[in-house]
């Protein structure tokens, strides 16, 4: 993967594929994230993080892959 999330339609809403390099990234681009994708590779510690951001405004829904 590149630096940029990768981002794609699904249903209505957006699923954008994170990973540690974009985590900042789709903080900032997205504003409605519904759903995350946390690759195999994110430490568990920045993957605390961003379920920490998003939860909080109960704004997506996290998937370990």
């Amino acid at each position: 993967m590149g630096i940029n999330p990768y981002t794609v339609s699904l249903a209505k809403s957006r699923l954008v594929i994170v990973t540690y390099r974009t985590i900042t990234f789709a903080a900032s681009i997205e504003k409605k994230i519904t759903h995350i994708l946390v690759v195999q590779e994110m430490q568990a510690c920045l993957f605390q993080e961003m379920i920490s951001v998003y939860s909080d405004n109960n704004v997506a829904r996290f998937h370990w892959i």
